[in-house]
């Protein structure tokens, strides 16, 4: 199963490249305030792309022992449920797009490796929201750069994330019992048999 999602997000992460690139020759040619405007916003959402590309790409890589769902840090709280409800999770959970969808093909992959995955993409979430807040450090180099506009875009981003993040969240316990379910099955299955 590939996923439509990630071959948008590289296209769009290059198209991006490309407008910087030329938008950037073009400022440095006129130095006129549209093309450093211009220049800085291409090269702001091009982070936001090639960020995210990079943490997934980072995290994926990381072979070798599988993330620990009983890590407190993965365990359900005790009011994440009424969150969940609060926010209506259940409602919009299967309509946000998975960067990698194969990562959870129930076909493909046992429950265990789907709730490993589900740890990893977590994770991978938290990074893009702290990593997210980077560009609002570009007025420091920059002069004329609008702090404030660079804030509210890497809090959107963060929002964004967040969505992830709670999707993960809302899933992770279900799979948990579904997989205890399994095991307590198969034990039964080999004792009886």
């Amino acid at each position: 199963m590939k996923s439509n999602f990630k071959a948008k997000m590289i296209f769009i992460t290059e198209l991006l490249l490309i407008g910087f690139v030329v938008f950037y020759a073009i400022f440095l040619f006129f130095r006129t305030s549209i093309f450093k405007t211009i220049t800085v916003t291409l090269g702001v959402f091009l982070f936001h792309f090639a960020m995210r590309l990079f943490v997934n790409w980072f995290f994926k890589s990381m072979k070798g022992r599988p993330w620990n769902h009983t890590n407190k840090w993965f365990r359900e709280r005790n009011y994440e449920r009424g969150l969940f409800n609060l926010l209506k999770v259940a409602s919009w959970k299967n309509h946000i797009p998975d960067y990698n969808p194969e990562d959870f093909d129930q076909k493909q992959k046992r429950l265990s490796k789907m709730i490993s995955n589900s740890c990893r993409e977590e994770v991978t979430h938290i990074v893009m929201i702290i990593a997210n807040f980077l560009p609002i450090f570009l007025p420091i180099f920059l002069s004329g750069v609008n702090f404030w506009l660079l804030f509210w875009l890497s809090v959107l981003g963060g929002i964004i994330d967040l969505m992830f993040i709670l999707k993960q969240r809302y899933n992770r316990p279900r799979m948990v019992k579904a997989f205890h379910s399994q095991e307590s099955q198969r034990k039964e299955f080999y004792m009886n048999n």
